[in-house]
C-alpha cells in the first residue's frame, strides 16, 4: 500500500490540477491526503473521477485558504473517524482485517497559534491505541539543522513540537531524498529559505506493522512543498515505458524546439537551390531531415525528461548561493518545457480538445489514445455476398471500393436536360464565382483547418504549415494558384490516407 500527503498549495488553477493528476499517474497512490486545496468540497468532486480515486472526505477551505481531503482508490477500505480545520482521522482496514488510523496533518502556520496543532494530537492520541501513522505539513522543525537561511526558528517552538511527539509516542519515520520539504524559491540568495516542515511519525505498533516502511520525499511539481510518500512494504512500481506508433508523422512538440525552424528552413531551402523543385518533394525533405534531428539530437523524451529531473533534484540538494539558485530557477524552466512536449505528446494522439481542467500528460490522454486504437481497429470486412475479408486482402478490397464508388455509370449527358432547370446563380453570384483566386484565400482555408486535425499521406498536419507559413507560404500559393488556373496536378497531389472508421 502506499500513502501520500502533499500540501498543494491550492487547485484553483490548471497548473495545480495537472501537477496533482501527473503525481498520482506517476506514483499511483493508494490513499491520497491534500492540505491547502483553497477549495471547498463541492469543488473538489471532479478530481475524484480524473484521478480515479471515487472515495473522498474533505474538509472546506475558509475564504481562499486552508482546506483538507482524503481520497483512496476502489477496494480500499478507509472509514472516517473525524475531520477538522487541522487534520483528517480515519481508520484503514487491511485485506487481512487488520486495522491500523491514519491522520493527515496540516500544522498551523501562525507561532502563536501552534500549540492548537499539538493540542490536537494529544487529544487524537487519547482516543485510541491502534497503529497510528501521522503524515502531512506540520509546519515546524524538530532541530534547528531541518532549516537553511531566514532567521533562526526560536527554540521554544522546536522543543514544543518534540515535546508533542513524545507525548503521543509517534516517532519520526525519517526520509529518502532532500532533506528539506519546503522552500520559498526566491531568487535572491538573501532571503532564499529552505526547511523539513512536511514529514511521517508513527507509534511503535505501527512501526511494527510495516516493518518495511519507506518515506520518500518526492518532486515538488508546482507546490513549494514535497509530497511525503510512504510505502508501507518498501517497493516501488516499476513503470514501463511505451512505444509510440510507426510511421512518419510530424511530431507537434518539435515545433516547440528552438533548432527546428532552422531544420525545416534548411531542407525546405535546399529543395529549390537550383530553381527546380516542387513544393511536394520539399515536404518528404523536411519531414526525412526532422526525424533524423529527431533520432540524432534531440534524443527521446521521457530520457530528457529524466535527465532534467535527475539534473534539478541535485541542483536543489546542493548549498544555496546565488548561482546555485539561478541554476535551480533554470532547471525548472527546462524541465517545464520538456513536460510540456510529453502533454502535446499524448494530446496528438488522443485527439480530443485540450480539457480547461489543466491535463499535463495524465492518464486520460493515454486512455483517451488507447481506446481510440481500440475501437477503430477493424479485424475483418464483410462483402456484399457476405463472405468476410481479412489481412492483406482488405487493402485490395478497399481501394477497389473506393474506386467503383467514384466511377461515372450513368451514361452520355443529354445537354436537353438543363434547358428544364431553372436557374438559381444570379448573375452578381457568377461574377463572384468567376472571379480569379488569390493566395489570401488559400491562406483563410489553411487558418479554418485544426491544428492537430489528420494529416494527410506526408504527416504534415495544418500546424506545421501555420508555423512556417512565412517560410513555405509562397511557394505553396504559387503551386495552389497554378492548378487551380488549369496546369497540371502534381504527382501525388491527388494521394489521401483511407480512413475507415467503424459506427
Amino acid at each position: 500500500m502506499k500513502v501520500i500527503a502533499w500540501n498543494c498549495r491550492g487547485l484553483g488553477n490548471p497548473s495545480a490540477v495537472q501537477s496533482l493528476l501527473d503525481l498520482q499517474k506517476v506514483e499511483e497512490p493508494d490513499i491520497l491526503f491534500l492540505s491547502e486545496t483553497k477549495m471547498k468540497e463541492k469543488e473538489l468532486d471532479f478530481l475524484r473521477w480524473r484521478m480515479n480515486m471515487v472515495n473522498m472526505v474533505a474538509r472546506d477551505c475558509e475564504g481562499r485558504s486552508g482546506g483538507l481531503a482524503l481520497f483512496w482508490r476502489r477496494g480500499v477500505e478507509v472509514n472516517l473517524r473525524w475531520k477538522g480545520r487541522y487534520h483528517i482521522d480515519a481508520e484503514v482496514v487491511e485485506d487481512n482485517g487488520t486495522r491500523w488510523r491514519l491522520t493527515g496533518v496540516y500544522g498551523e502556520s501562525r507561532a502563536g497559534k501552534k500549540e492548537n496543532t499539538w493540542r490536537l494530537l494529544r487529544t487524537l492520541y487519547g482516543q485510541s491505541d491502534l497503529p497510528w501513522l501521522c503524515v502531512g505539513d506540520f509546519n515546524e522543525i524538530l532541530f534547528a539543522g531541518e532549516k537553511e537561511g531566514g532567521p533562526a526558528r526560536a527554540q521554544g517552538c522546536m522543543d514544543a513540537f518534540r515535546g508533542c511527539l513524545e507525548q503521543c509516542e509517534l516517532e519520526d519515520l525519517g526520509f529518502v531524498g532532500d532533506p528539506f520539504t519546503w522552500r520559498n524559491n526566491w531568487q535572491m540568495v538573501a532571503g532564499y529559505t529552505r526547511e523539513r516542515l512536511d514529514r511521517a511519525v508513527a507509534n511503535a505498533n505501527w512501526r511494527c506493522l510495516f516493518p518495511l516502511h519507506k518515506i520518500i520525499n518526492g518532486d515538488p511539481r508546482h507546490s513549494d512543498h514535497r509530497p511525503v510518500i510512504a510505502e508501507l512494504n518498501g517497493q516501488s512500481k516499476l513503470m514501463g515505458d511505451g512505444k509510440g506508433p510507426s510511421g512518419f508523422r510530424i511530431e507537434a512538440r518539435w515545433l516547440q524546439e528552438e533548432g527546428c525552424a532552422e531544420v525545416v528552413e534548411g531542407a525546405w531551402n535546399a529543395s529549390f537551390v537550383d530553381g527546380g523543385g516542387s513544393v511536394g518533394e520539399a515536404i518528404r525533405r523536411v519531414g526525412g531531415s526532422l526525424l533524423r534531428w529527431d533520432r540524432e539530437v534531440l534524443g527521446e523524451l521521457k530520457h530528457r525528461i529524466k535527465v532534467a529531473k535527475r539534473d534539478l533534484e541535485r541542483c536543489r540538494r546542493g548549498g544555496i548561493s546565488q548561482e546555485q539558485i539561478s541554476r535551480e530557477q533554470l532547471l525548472r524552466y527546462k524541465l517545464d518545457r520538456l513536460e510540456d512536449q510529453y502533454n502535446l505528446y499524448w494530446q496528438q494522439r488522443a485527439h480530443v480538445n485540450w480539457l480547461q481542467k489543466g491535463d499535463r500528460n495524465t492518464k486520460f490522454f493515454h486512455a483517451q489514445a488507447s481506446e481510440r486504437r481500440r475501437i477503430n481497429m477493424i479485424r475483418s470486412l464483410k462483402r456484399e455476398d457476405g463472405s468476410v475479408v481479412e489481412g492483406e486482402e482488405e487493402i485490395g478490397f478497399i481501394t477497389n471500393y473506393y474506386k467503383s464508388l467514384f466511377l461515372s455509370s450513368a451514361g452520355p449527358l443529354n445537354g436537353d436536360i438543363f434547358r428544364h432547370v431553372p436557374s438559381s446563380v444570379t448573375p452578381e453570384m457568377n461574377e463572384m464565382l468567376a472571379k480569379a483566386f488569390t493566395g489570401e484565400e488559400i491562406k483563410e482555408v489553411l487558418d479554418s483547418i485544426g491544428d492537430l486535425k489528420a494529416p494527410g499521406p506526408d504527416g504534415m498536419p495544418a500546424i506545421f504549415y501555420k508555423r512556417f507559413w512565412h517560410m513555405v507560404g509562397p511557394k505553396i500559393q504559387e503551386e495552389v494558384l497554378r492548378v487551380l488556373n488549369g496546369g497540371e496536378i502534381p504527382e501525388g497531389w491527388n494521394e489521401t490516407n483511407i480512413v475507415l472508421i467503424p459506427k
